[in-house]
Protein backbone atom coordinates (compact mmCIF):
# COMPACT_ATOMS: atom_id res chain seq x y z
CA UNK A 1 0.00 0.00 0.00
CA UNK A 2 1.60 3.22 -1.26
CA UNK A 3 -0.21 5.26 1.30
CA UNK A 4 -2.36 4.93 4.58
CA UNK A 5 -5.97 4.83 3.52
CA UNK A 6 -8.19 7.86 5.18
CA UNK A 7 -11.24 7.37 7.17
CA UNK A 8 -13.38 7.50 4.18
CA UNK A 9 -12.01 5.01 2.54
CA UNK A 10 -12.23 2.91 5.20
CA UNK A 11 -15.77 3.63 5.92
CA UNK A 12 -16.40 3.08 2.06
CA UNK A 13 -15.04 -0.54 2.60
CA UNK A 14 -16.47 -1.63 5.54
CA UNK A 15 -20.10 -0.79 3.81
CA UNK A 16 -18.91 -2.73 0.71
CA UNK A 17 -17.98 -5.66 3.16
CA UNK A 18 -20.97 -5.45 4.70
CA UNK A 19 -22.48 -5.53 1.43
CA UNK A 20 -20.73 -8.28 0.16
CA UNK A 21 -21.30 -10.55 3.77
CA UNK A 22 -25.00 -11.30 3.01
CA UNK A 23 -24.06 -13.31 0.26
CA UNK A 24 -21.06 -15.34 1.82
CA UNK A 25 -22.75 -18.18 2.65
CA UNK A 26 -24.89 -18.38 -0.35
CA UNK A 27 -23.41 -16.29 -3.06
CA UNK A 28 -25.82 -17.44 -5.85
CA UNK A 29 -28.50 -15.84 -3.41
CA UNK A 30 -27.26 -12.44 -5.58
CA UNK A 31 -28.83 -13.43 -8.71
CA UNK A 32 -31.96 -14.72 -7.27
CA UNK A 33 -35.59 -12.55 -6.91
CA UNK A 34 -37.12 -10.60 -9.23
CA UNK A 35 -35.70 -8.70 -12.50
CA UNK A 36 -35.89 -5.54 -11.07
CA UNK A 37 -34.40 -6.89 -7.12
CA UNK A 38 -31.54 -8.29 -9.14
CA UNK A 39 -30.88 -5.45 -11.00
CA UNK A 40 -31.04 -2.79 -8.03
CA UNK A 41 -28.59 -5.34 -6.25
CA UNK A 42 -26.09 -5.07 -9.17
CA UNK A 43 -26.76 -0.87 -9.29
CA UNK A 44 -25.73 -0.86 -5.66
CA UNK A 45 -22.96 -2.88 -6.46
CA UNK A 46 -21.33 -1.17 -8.89
CA UNK A 47 -22.18 2.35 -7.30
CA UNK A 48 -20.06 1.20 -4.04
CA UNK A 49 -17.04 -0.40 -6.07
CA UNK A 50 -16.83 2.98 -8.19
CA UNK A 51 -16.71 5.27 -5.13
CA UNK A 52 -14.00 2.86 -3.97
CA UNK A 53 -12.15 2.91 -7.14
CA UNK A 54 -12.41 6.86 -7.10
CA UNK A 55 -11.04 6.81 -3.36
CA UNK A 56 -8.15 4.26 -4.08
CA UNK A 57 -7.02 6.69 -7.15
CA UNK A 58 -7.70 9.90 -5.16
CA UNK A 59 -5.39 8.48 -2.42
CA UNK A 60 -2.67 7.03 -4.50
CA UNK A 61 -3.24 3.50 -2.86
CA UNK A 62 -2.58 1.51 -5.93
CA UNK A 63 0.33 2.48 -8.59
CA UNK A 64 -1.36 3.83 -11.42
CA UNK A 65 0.25 2.72 -15.36
CA UNK A 66 0.45 6.11 -17.32
CA UNK A 67 0.56 4.08 -19.98
CA UNK A 68 -1.74 4.27 -23.44
CA UNK A 69 -4.49 1.89 -23.04
CA UNK A 70 -3.66 0.91 -19.45
CA UNK A 71 -7.03 1.38 -18.25
CA UNK A 72 -8.27 -1.86 -17.63
CA UNK A 73 -4.88 -3.31 -16.24
CA UNK A 74 -5.52 -0.38 -14.22
CA UNK A 75 -9.24 -1.01 -13.32
CA UNK A 76 -8.19 -4.92 -12.75
CA UNK A 77 -4.86 -2.92 -10.12
CA UNK A 78 -7.55 -1.26 -7.96
CA UNK A 79 -10.76 -3.87 -8.15
CA UNK A 80 -7.98 -6.74 -7.08
CA UNK A 81 -6.72 -4.65 -4.35
CA UNK A 82 -10.13 -3.35 -3.18
CA UNK A 83 -11.64 -7.27 -3.20
CA UNK A 84 -8.51 -8.22 -1.17
CA UNK A 85 -8.75 -5.51 1.66
CA UNK A 86 -12.19 -7.34 1.94
CA UNK A 87 -11.60 -10.55 1.68
CA UNK A 88 -8.11 -10.77 3.35
CA UNK A 89 -6.27 -12.67 0.18
CA UNK A 90 -5.88 -11.88 -3.47
CA UNK A 91 -9.00 -12.90 -5.76
CA UNK A 92 -6.78 -13.73 -8.34
CA UNK A 93 -6.81 -17.86 -9.59
CA UNK A 94 -3.58 -19.50 -7.79
CA UNK A 95 -3.78 -21.60 -10.90
CA UNK A 96 -3.96 -18.75 -13.95
CA UNK A 97 -3.71 -15.73 -12.28
CA UNK A 98 -6.92 -14.65 -13.69
CA UNK A 99 -9.00 -11.89 -11.82
CA UNK A 100 -11.56 -13.29 -10.32
CA UNK A 101 -15.28 -11.10 -10.06
CA UNK A 102 -17.96 -13.41 -9.71
CA UNK A 103 -19.40 -13.69 -6.36
CA UNK A 104 -19.25 -17.64 -6.69
CA UNK A 105 -15.88 -17.56 -7.64
CA UNK A 106 -14.19 -15.24 -5.34
CA UNK A 107 -15.42 -17.05 -2.37
CA UNK A 108 -14.19 -20.56 -3.19
CA UNK A 109 -12.14 -21.77 -0.33
CA UNK A 110 -9.42 -23.23 -3.16
CA UNK A 111 -9.28 -19.70 -4.83
CA UNK A 112 -10.07 -21.12 -8.25
CA UNK A 113 -11.70 -19.31 -11.50
CA UNK A 114 -14.50 -21.45 -12.93
CA UNK A 115 -12.20 -22.92 -15.54
CA UNK A 116 -9.93 -23.98 -13.32
CA UNK A 117 -12.33 -25.32 -11.25
CA UNK A 118 -13.58 -27.37 -13.91
CA UNK A 119 -10.66 -28.70 -15.08
CA UNK A 120 -9.93 -29.81 -11.15
CA UNK A 121 -13.16 -31.12 -11.07
CA UNK A 122 -12.34 -33.31 -14.17
CA UNK A 123 -9.36 -34.53 -13.07
CA UNK A 124 -10.78 -35.70 -9.65
CA UNK A 125 -13.51 -37.05 -11.78
CA UNK A 126 -11.19 -38.69 -13.54
CA UNK A 127 -9.49 -40.32 -10.97
CA UNK A 128 -12.64 -41.20 -9.02
CA UNK A 129 -13.07 -43.03 -11.87
CA UNK A 130 -10.61 -45.19 -13.09
CA UNK A 131 -10.11 -45.98 -8.67
CA UNK A 132 -13.56 -47.41 -8.96
CA UNK A 133 -12.70 -49.55 -11.78
CA UNK A 134 -9.34 -51.17 -10.50
CA UNK A 135 -11.74 -51.26 -6.90
CA UNK A 136 -14.10 -53.30 -8.91
CA UNK A 137 -11.46 -55.54 -10.85
CA UNK A 138 -9.70 -56.59 -7.76
CA UNK A 139 -13.32 -57.03 -6.02
CA UNK A 140 -14.50 -59.50 -9.33
CA UNK A 141 -11.13 -61.16 -8.54
CA UNK A 142 -12.11 -61.78 -5.16
CA UNK A 143 -15.28 -62.58 -5.41
CA UNK A 144 -16.30 -64.14 -9.00
CA UNK A 145 -19.95 -64.31 -8.54
CA UNK A 146 -20.14 -60.26 -8.64
CA UNK A 147 -19.11 -60.81 -12.14
CA UNK A 148 -22.06 -63.12 -13.01
CA UNK A 149 -24.68 -61.26 -11.35
CA UNK A 150 -24.02 -57.84 -13.18
CA UNK A 151 -24.22 -60.43 -16.45
CA UNK A 152 -27.47 -61.74 -15.10
CA UNK A 153 -29.39 -58.34 -14.00
CA UNK A 154 -27.63 -56.63 -17.23
CA UNK A 155 -25.54 -54.31 -15.71
CA UNK A 156 -22.83 -52.90 -17.72
CA UNK A 157 -21.33 -50.00 -15.16
CA UNK A 158 -21.52 -47.49 -17.71
CA UNK A 159 -20.90 -44.95 -14.87
CA UNK A 160 -17.32 -46.20 -15.15
CA UNK A 161 -17.23 -45.44 -18.75
CA UNK A 162 -18.88 -42.41 -19.27
CA UNK A 163 -17.08 -39.15 -19.59
CA UNK A 164 -16.83 -36.07 -17.66
CA UNK A 165 -19.04 -34.73 -19.59
CA UNK A 166 -21.85 -37.36 -20.40
CA UNK A 167 -21.89 -37.37 -16.53
CA UNK A 168 -22.00 -34.19 -15.89
CA UNK A 169 -25.14 -34.01 -18.30
CA UNK A 170 -26.82 -36.85 -16.41
CA UNK A 171 -29.52 -35.38 -13.72
CA UNK A 172 -29.18 -36.52 -10.43
CA UNK A 173 -32.70 -38.47 -9.79
CA UNK A 174 -31.61 -40.44 -6.75
CA UNK A 175 -30.91 -37.23 -4.82
CA UNK A 176 -34.42 -35.33 -6.36
CA UNK A 177 -35.98 -38.48 -5.14
CA UNK A 178 -34.59 -38.50 -1.59
CA UNK A 179 -35.66 -34.54 -1.32
CA UNK A 180 -39.18 -35.19 -2.07
CA UNK A 181 -39.53 -38.20 -0.40
CA UNK A 182 -38.41 -35.95 2.30
CA UNK A 183 -40.32 -33.26 1.48
CA UNK A 184 -43.43 -35.78 1.70
CA UNK A 185 -42.55 -37.17 4.78
CA UNK A 186 -42.12 -33.61 6.33
CA UNK A 187 -45.80 -32.40 4.80
CA UNK A 188 -46.92 -35.94 6.84
CA UNK A 189 -45.64 -34.60 10.04
CA UNK A 190 -46.99 -31.19 9.92
CA UNK A 191 -50.27 -32.52 8.84
CA UNK A 192 -50.35 -35.63 12.23
CA UNK A 193 -49.22 -32.29 13.92
CA UNK A 194 -51.80 -29.78 12.97
CA UNK A 195 -49.28 -28.10 11.61
CA UNK A 196 -51.26 -27.03 8.40
CA UNK A 197 -54.38 -25.41 8.98
CA UNK A 198 -56.60 -26.05 5.89
CA UNK A 199 -59.56 -23.35 5.77
CA UNK A 200 -63.04 -25.04 5.43
CA UNK A 201 -64.06 -25.13 2.06
CA UNK A 202 -67.57 -23.31 1.71
CA UNK A 203 -70.49 -25.40 1.25
CA UNK A 204 -69.44 -28.70 3.83
CA UNK A 205 -70.46 -28.31 7.82
CA UNK A 206 -68.07 -27.90 10.21
CA UNK A 207 -68.15 -31.93 11.52
CA UNK A 208 -68.16 -33.67 8.32
CA UNK A 209 -65.15 -31.24 7.57
CA UNK A 210 -63.63 -32.63 10.87
CA UNK A 211 -64.35 -36.00 9.80
CA UNK A 212 -62.46 -35.51 6.44
CA UNK A 213 -59.20 -34.41 8.49
CA UNK A 214 -59.42 -36.96 10.96
CA UNK A 215 -59.15 -39.30 7.75
CA UNK A 216 -56.63 -38.11 6.37
CA UNK A 217 -54.60 -38.18 9.67
CA UNK A 218 -55.37 -42.07 9.50
CA UNK A 219 -54.64 -42.75 5.77
CA UNK A 220 -51.29 -41.41 6.83
CA UNK A 221 -50.58 -43.12 9.93
CA UNK A 222 -51.54 -46.19 8.20
CA UNK A 223 -49.26 -45.19 5.25
CA UNK A 224 -46.33 -44.99 7.76
CA UNK A 225 -47.04 -47.96 9.20
CA UNK A 226 -47.20 -49.96 5.96
CA UNK A 227 -43.81 -48.35 4.79
CA UNK A 228 -42.19 -50.14 8.02
CA UNK A 229 -43.63 -53.57 7.47
CA UNK A 230 -41.67 -53.10 3.77
CA UNK A 231 -38.51 -52.23 4.60
CA UNK A 232 -38.95 -54.84 7.58
CA UNK A 233 -39.61 -57.24 4.88
CA UNK A 234 -37.13 -56.20 2.08
CA UNK A 235 -34.44 -56.38 4.93
CA UNK A 236 -35.93 -59.81 6.78
CA UNK A 237 -37.65 -61.73 4.39
CA UNK A 238 -34.70 -61.83 1.32
CA UNK A 239 -32.63 -64.74 0.67
CA UNK A 240 -29.90 -63.17 1.86
CA UNK A 241 -30.94 -62.61 5.33
CA UNK A 242 -31.73 -66.44 5.87
CA UNK A 243 -28.24 -67.19 4.36
CA UNK A 244 -26.62 -64.70 6.46
CA UNK A 245 -28.82 -66.39 9.59
CA UNK A 246 -28.02 -69.69 8.87
CA UNK A 247 -24.02 -69.12 8.83
CA UNK A 248 -24.18 -67.34 11.54
CA UNK A 249 -25.86 -69.86 13.19
CA UNK A 250 -23.59 -72.36 12.26
CA UNK A 251 -20.68 -70.49 13.86
CA UNK A 252 -16.85 -70.78 13.74
CA UNK A 253 -13.90 -72.09 16.53
CA UNK A 254 -11.58 -71.92 14.12
CA UNK A 255 -8.11 -71.20 15.59
CA UNK A 256 -5.18 -68.73 13.94
CA UNK A 257 -2.51 -71.78 13.97
CA UNK A 258 -5.26 -74.32 12.40
CA UNK A 259 -6.14 -71.55 9.81
CA UNK A 260 -2.61 -71.37 8.93
CA UNK A 261 -2.06 -74.52 8.26
CA UNK A 262 -4.94 -75.36 6.27
CA UNK A 263 -7.14 -76.87 8.71
CA UNK A 264 -10.96 -75.86 9.83
CA UNK A 265 -13.17 -76.51 12.15
CA UNK A 266 -15.82 -79.51 10.98
CA UNK A 267 -18.81 -77.23 10.97
CA UNK A 268 -17.13 -74.72 8.70
CA UNK A 269 -15.38 -77.13 5.92
CA UNK A 270 -18.60 -77.67 4.11
CA UNK A 271 -18.70 -74.46 3.57
CA UNK A 272 -16.15 -74.21 1.17
CA UNK A 273 -18.56 -76.42 -0.84
CA UNK A 274 -21.69 -74.40 -0.54
CA UNK A 275 -18.99 -70.90 -1.32
CA UNK A 276 -18.11 -72.95 -4.68
CA UNK A 277 -21.74 -74.59 -5.32
CA UNK A 278 -22.76 -70.97 -5.22
CA UNK A 279 -20.27 -69.43 -7.00
CA UNK A 280 -21.16 -72.62 -10.31
CA UNK A 281 -24.72 -71.85 -9.88
CA UNK A 282 -24.29 -68.00 -10.51
CA UNK A 283 -21.73 -68.59 -13.04
CA UNK A 284 -24.09 -71.80 -15.11
CA UNK A 285 -27.35 -68.80 -14.92
CA UNK A 286 -25.13 -65.88 -16.26
CA UNK A 287 -24.25 -68.21 -19.45
CA UNK A 288 -27.67 -69.32 -19.92
CA UNK A 289 -27.09 -73.10 -18.66
CA UNK A 290 -29.13 -72.66 -15.69
CA UNK A 291 -32.47 -74.15 -15.15
CA UNK A 292 -33.23 -71.90 -12.11
CA UNK A 293 -34.14 -68.06 -13.78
Amino acid sequence: MKNPPSQEFKDALEDMRRFWSRYNQQPMSFYQGTDEEFIERSNMEDSKLANLKRLVLAEGLVEIEAKPRAKEDNDNAMEDFIFKQVYGYHTKCKECSQLMMGYSEILRHDCLCFMCQEEKDKHEYYEWQSKNRSDLENKIKRYPVLEYCDKIRDIDREDLSRTYEEDKAQPNLTKQYREEMKQEYLEDCKILAGKIPKPKPEGISKTKWERQQRRIRKNIREKHKQEAADQKLEFEGTPQYHLREQIDEVGCECKAEEIRAGNFYDTCRPLFKVEQYMIDLFKRESEGRGTIL
